[in-house]
């Protein structure tokens, strides 16, 4: 019987996991020898923790610090989960790190199974009965419906039968999961438009949820890729333009759960009085407009940190992004200090105060280079290794100069095998990757990268009284406005909507309802609506590597 995808709503489900390159989810032969496995890990920790036995499952009882810890077999890989609660983020972090050592000790002396390796996914699908795309591997197959994003696994008898004279057992049984033979949509991009009404996925943004705060463009790096013009000579933001910018955020969320303010440069820390300024004036705000919670975060370069600054990340429980590319000699070939110097191990210092502080979210933006391509995965196991990072970001190239500047399928490629080293590390990658996972299993098109789900929009307020409205593009002049603009006018929010599908030929395309055609800041940058190829050939690989795996909830 033809197997449909697992229908799956909840992508963030804060567990780390452990063991868990393979997938056993999709090539089920496998699971026995898994699970078996699993219950073997699970009888020795019992030998070694203090316990208390759960249906498949250990609970951990810990007094210092108090706490909690379940480790259970994961349903669908070939490791375990381990996920801690000891009531406060710190608490839990060290019972997690203690849980997954004893882990990995224990895996360690009952020895791993050594793993088959799984074909490259990426052949060029063939279009079945002029609507399905046919992805085929090994004599087995899935079938996709580019718009509904239904897809099926059909084993190599079930492939054979499907090329049989129909009506065969396959047919019928495809036809009963609603793939049918009779004849294609006229035009997919018209039937894309049908389906986000039909879901009521809307693309005008609502108002703006979240301002990023570009205080300065003065950094003490030079990053070779940087999409900010940075040591212009520009003024930098006032208190007077920050202010009004935090009133008009505050103003546009009362009664809302949540704002979030991201203090960005340049390099941000630069103006940390600034960043003082606005945290103390955000709460004043916050407290006025009955909004319950100000998210902050900080994004960095890593190479400065004051105490006073750790001190007041710490207070205000920020979220701290550190760029990176990876080790030394990855990241120092784009990125240098302004005498040309590298600055590694001075930011090595600086992310291990920020990771040993207390009540921090530290995590790491990485951007794909020449120099990290087909060194991600590298990068990420140093990442995690070394500086005890575990929350990585991986940034969406940009178009810059017109053209997209890495290869798209080998970005792909690279994405997907840096992502299971997270995961077999205990780590969380995240990246543009993601939205094929996600559209896959919720069955819900992934277009809007500019867009909150609630239709809110992250926006930059800048220097100078102006708001981008697209938060990574500082000068293009359809998205620049005024505050006063905004208030009189909040259509104006609508210029960096994305026009879904442009061109024609997005309607031949299998990641039309995950990819949709460029952004209008992409169509900014390269100058017109025909996406860059090695875009589409990175989305074009995202979906073939995701219609073939089934650890979209990490």
């Amino acid at each position: 019987m033809p197997k449909p995808r697992r229908e799956k709503q909840n992508h963030l489900i804060y567990a780390d996991v452990v063991d868990s390159k393979s997938k056993a989810g999709v090539w089920m032969g496998e699971r026995a020898s898994f699970r078996d496995k699993q219950a073997r890990i699970l009888e020795a920790l019992k030998d070694r923790t203090d316990w208390v036995n759960l249906e498949g499952a250990v609970m951990v009882i810990s007094a210092e610090p108090a706490g909690l810890t379940v480790i259970a077999p994961n349903p669908t890989l070939p490791g375990v989960i381990v996920l801690s609660d000891g009531g406060s983020p710190a608490a839990s972090a060290r019972l997690q790190a203690d849980a997954e050592d004893k882990v990995r000790a224990v895996m360690a002396e009952l020895g791993s199974p050594k793993r088959k390796r799984r074909p490259d996914p990426m052949a060029t699908p063939q279009l079945l009965w002029g609507k399905y795309f046919q992805y085929d591997r090994d004599g087995e197959a899935v079938l996709l419906d580019p718009i509904t994003l239904e897809s099926v696994l059909l084993d190599s008898g079930e492939v054979s039968d499907l090329a049989g004279v129909s009506p065969t057992a396959t047919h019928l049984a495809l036809a009963g999961l609603g793939f049918t033979q009779d004849g294609p949509a006229d035009d997919r991009r018209e039937a894309l438009h049908h389906r986000l009404h039909t879901l009521g996925i809307d693309p005008t943004p609502r108002r703006i949820s979240g301002l990023r705060v570009v205080l300065t463009d003065r950094c003490n790096m030079a990053c070779t890729y940087c999409f900010v013009d940075t040591n212009t000579g520009k003024p930098d933001m006032t208190e007077q333009e920050l202010a009004a910018g935090l009133e008009f955020l505050f103003e546009q969320n009362a009664g809302q759960e949540e704002v979030s303010i991201q203090w960005f440069g340049g390099e941000p820390t630069i103006r940390f009085d600034l960043m003082q300024y606005g945290d103390e004036l955000a709460d004043t705000l916050a407290a006025r407009y009955g909004v319950e919670r100000v998210r902050r975060t900080v994004v960095t370069n890593g190479a400065r940190l004051t105490d006073e600054a750790l001190d007041h990340f710490v207070q205000r429980e920020y979220g701290v992004g550190i760029s990176i590319d990876g080790p030394p000699g990855i990241n120092s070939a784009n990125r240098l200090l302004l005498g040309g110097q590298p600055a590694d191990d001075r930011i090595r210092r600086n992310v291990r105060r920020l990771v040993e502080a207390k009540g921090l979210h530290v995590g790491c933006n990485l951007t794909p280079t020449a120099s990290n391509i087909g060194r991600l995965a590298e990068s990420v196991q140093w990442i995690i290794d070394d500086l005890g990072l575990k929350f990585i970001y991986v940034n969406t190239p940009i178009p810059t100069g017109g053209k997209w500047r890495v290869n798209g399928a080998e970005l792909a490629r690279e994405l997907y095998e840096a992502r299971l080293t997270a995961l077999g590390k205990g780590g969380m990658l995240f990246s543009v990757l993601d939205r094929a996972f996600q559209a896959l299993d919720t069955r819900r098109p992934m277009l809007f990268d500019h867009m909150q789900g609630d239709r809110s929009l992250n926006a930059a307020l800048l220097p100078g009284d102006r708001v981008s409205v697209c938060d990574i593009n500082f000068t293009e002049p359809s998205f620049l406005h005024t505050l006063d603009e905004l208030r009189a006018d909040p259509a104006l929010l609508t210029s960096a909507t994305k026009k879904v599908a442009p061109i024609p030929a997005c309607g031949d395309c299998p990641a039309l309802a995950i990819c949709g055609g460029p952004s209008r800041n992409e169509q900014a940058l390269i100058g017109g609506n025909t996406p860059d190829p090695q875009m589409c050939a990175f989305y074009t690989s995202t979906l073939a590597v995701a219609v073939w795996d089934n650890t979209g909830v990490q």
